[in-house]
Formats: structure tokens, C-alpha cells, sequence
């Protein structure tokens, strides 16, 4: 059957999929920095190769590297977003970081919310995708940024108290490429960090704040003439 390729493609390979011939894959190079053998896999035979005269082949490196958790990384946190808005409202963002291989953990970030949502993202980010084993709830309306690793980590240095937040959820389907799994399970866990109380930051007074920065953009000196210039 004749398909379409779109005209400014690069590299087009005209081939077949035979579903009913099988190939030992052997070792594959995954994201965890491991190696996974997933056994037979169908075989595809190209026989036309068409490609633009200043073509160049741009392949991931596989395995433990930048671009591969980057290329999952991105991908699954658009789409988690998207589904966990539809359960889960107050969703305002969710990063899937690199320190979790791109792959295996997020960061989910709730606006103003009642005390069970926290909860009930965790479940839905775990129902949602099989690869993901830990998801940390945060703030993110007030003080903590899904992206940054180390605003995320002090939330759960701040806020965590593991025998009320952390809930672990054993016996959970694993994807096959899931370093831990036994028997296809894994046990997964969900860490409530958001606040439980009023939050205030230590922080100068905003008065004080200003009126140095009105001395600063006006002369450089904070006590007029009897200080030295800030950096001097």
C-alpha cells in the first residue's frame, strides 16, 4: 500500500515489517546506564533509502546520556501534565528531571489546593505512567520551582516528615525496562512536600530592602560620605 512521506523529509526508508519473522535484539544499551535484554523482536527489511543531497544522520546516543534523558524527560512531563490536569486541577506544571534518568521520578506542582490533593496526584501520576516510580508534590504557587533539583530538594528537607508524607505503594506494575522490577513489580512511593502550616521565609524587612536599594542606585555609599563605596 502506497504511503505518504512529507516533502521536506531528509531520509525516507521504504521497507516492510514482517510480524512473523523474529530477531534476538540482545543487549540494549538503556537509559539507566545498564544493559536490558528484551528478547525477540520483529524484523524490518528496507529496500529504497531516498535522502536530500546535504543529508546528515543525527542519531541519540543510547544509555546513560544527556540526550537520551532529555528526549524522555520532556516528552513524559507534557503529556503527564496534560493527563494529571484533567484528574487533578490545581496541576499548575511537572518536570520529570534528569537525576531521575528522565524517566523514573517527577515533579508535580499544585497551586492553592485542599489537603487531599497531594494524594490524589501521586496516585494519578503513578496510574498514568508505567516508568514512573517516585512522584514529589511541591508548592508551586508560593516558593518552589519543579525545575530546579535543589528548590525541590529543600521542600522535602523543610517540609517532609517521612512517617506522614512518604507513602509507598509495593507490588506495582513495572515497565519492562525498570532496573528494579522482580516478577514485573516494583514498589513505587509518592512524597507529600508541600507546607502543612503558614509558611514565612526568613527574609530582611521589604522596607529595609528598598531603602538600600534607593542609597545604592543613588550614590553607590549606604551612610552617604562616612562609607566606602559598596565593592571597595
Amino acid at each position: 500500500m502506497p504511503l505518504a512521506a512529507p516533502a521536506q523529509a531528509e531520509i525516507v526508508l521504504e521497507g516492510l515489517l514482517d510480524a512473523t519473522v523474529t530477531h534476538d535484539e540482545g543487549a540494549v544499551s538503556e537509559f539507566h546506564g545498564m544493559y536490558e535484554n528484551y528478547g525477540a523482536a520483529g524484523v524490518a527489511r528496507f529496500g529504497t533509502l531516498r535522502r536530500q543531497g546535504d543529508t546528515v544522520l543525527q542519531v541519540v546516543q543510547p544509555g546513560r546520556s544527556r540526550e537520551h534523558l532529555l528526549l524522555g524527560g520532556v516528552a513524559i512531563a507534557a503529556g503527564l501534565r496534560h493527563r494529571l490536569r484533567a484528574v487533578v486541577p490545581e496541576v499548575l506544571d511537572v518536570a520529570v528531571p534528569a537525576g531521575w534518568l528522565g524517566r523514573t521520578g517527577c515533579v508535580v506542582a499544585l497551586g492553592p489546593h485542599s489537603p487531599g490533593t497531594p494524594l490524589a496526584a501521586i496516585a494519578a501520576a503513578l496510574d498514568a505512567v508505567s516508568l514512573i516510580k517516585r512522584v514529589v508534590v511541591v508548592d508551586g504557587d508560593v516558593d518552589v520551582d519543579v525545575h530546579s533539583p535543589e528548590q525541590v530538594e529543600w521542600a522535602i528537607a523543610s517540609r517532609v516528615r517521612p512517617e506522614r508524607d512518604v507513602h509507598l505503594h509495593p507490588g506495582r506494575s513495572a515497565d519492562r525496562a525498570e532496573p528494579l522490577e522482580r516478577d514485573g513489580t516494583v514498589t513505587k512511593d509518592g512524597i507529600d512536600a508541600t507546607r502543612d502550616r503558614d509558611f514565612t521565609p526568613a527574609a530582611p524587612p521589604a522596607a529595609v530592602v528598598e531603602r538600600v536599594r534607593r542609597r545604592l542606585q543613588g550614590d553607590g555609599h549606604l551612610h552617604g560620605d562616612r562609607s566606602r563605596p559598596v565593592g571597595t
